[in-house]
């Protein structure tokens, strides 16, 4: 239980007042289980006395944070009557899981090229799911179509193993170091979402893009590409929510049924978004005002 005594999270954009954990057991309403008064696993957390100045590194967790947006905001949507399905494309536990932000509800699968903890299909083919066609609800996968060679032929076997109101969130990187795992071949710029339909639209699909945006980033951190795929386009109203609607800094996004970009701009911020992304939904979800950067609205997509 959260006592009474209270921090501030100090993000560069934003300041935010939260209780305090007074054991490690605790987790703090932003970072979750997560987050304590202590240290979370590849964390580095810097406390003064007066108030909590937090500085959190720790790529997963924060993708954890991002996966997590997509159940929030659409989750309800999903329209099943037979429980909801969720394949996570890369799931290895090396230093968590995605399965962590997932609805107790929801059926998890994890599919790796690696055997090992959290993979429950480990595939022959990385450009061949041994998935039945419509099958899965979701599908996610967080920073790997980076180290896919062909990451195209990978993208039409999520479409085709999606059921027709199935969603597809990815979270790649925008830029950021070269880092094999064996390989490191691509970037993904505002752009690549858009594209990845037409490719799809010209192997006989109808997909579409929900949304997309380009994150912050932390001193020289990546900053993520984001995007929400849907398999047909034609049950678009299903999904009216979008992830953009509950934090503020963010870089070119594109929404469906939007001609324009958001903060449009040429080159990412170099900020702490990641953090303000969190104390940005916080505010949302205690249903405060949240600040937006102009946007260029001349800018189309």
């Amino acid at each position: 239980m959260w006592p009474s005594r209270e921090g501030t999270l100090r993000t560069g954009r934003a300041i935010l007042v939260y209780p305090l954990p007074s054991t490690a057991a605790d987790a703090c309403p932003i970072f979750g289980s997560h987050i304590a008064t202590g240290r979370p696993e590849g964390c580095r957390i810097r406390l003064r006395v007066d108030t909590a100045s937090i500085t959190c590194h720790c790529m997963f967790i924060i993708h954890l944070f991002s996966m997590q947006h997509i159940f929030d905001r659409y989750g309800d949507s999903l329209h099943v009557s037979d429980g909801v399905t969720v394949i996570d494309i890369g799931a290895q536990d090396v230093n968590g899981s995605l399965r962590e932000v997932m609805p107790a509800h929801f059926k998890y699968v994890g599919v790796d090229m690696t055997a090992g903890k959290g993979v429950d299909i480990v595939l022959d083919d990385p450009y061949s799911l041994p998935l039945e066609s419509e099958s899965a609800d979701v599908v996610v996968c967080s920073s790997c179509f980076e180290h896919s060679e062909m990451f195209w032929l990978l993208f039409l076997e999520i479409m085709r193993v999606l059921k027709p109101t199935g969603l597809f969130y990815l979270n790649v990187p925008s830029n950021g170091a070269f880092h094999r795992y064996p390989v490191d071949c691509w970037r993904f710029y505002p752009d690549s979402g858009n594209a990845l339909v037409s490719w799809a639209r010209r192997n006989g699909m109808n997909p579409t893009l929900i949304e997309s945006y380009t994150s912050g980033r932390d001193k020289d951190r990546f900053n993520d590409f984001v995007a929400v795929f849907l398999k047909d386009e034609k049950h678009s109203d299903l999904y009216r929510d979008r992830i953009t609607t509950t934090f503020s800094d963010f870089d070119n996004g594109i929404s469906h049924g939007d001609p324009h970009i958001s903060n449009f701009g040429p080159f990412p911020k170099r900020t702490i978004g990641r953090l303000v992304r969190l104390a940005n939904a916080e505010l949302a979800r205690r249903n405060l005002k949240i600040l937006r950067r102009n946007s260029a609205h001349k800018t189309r997509v």
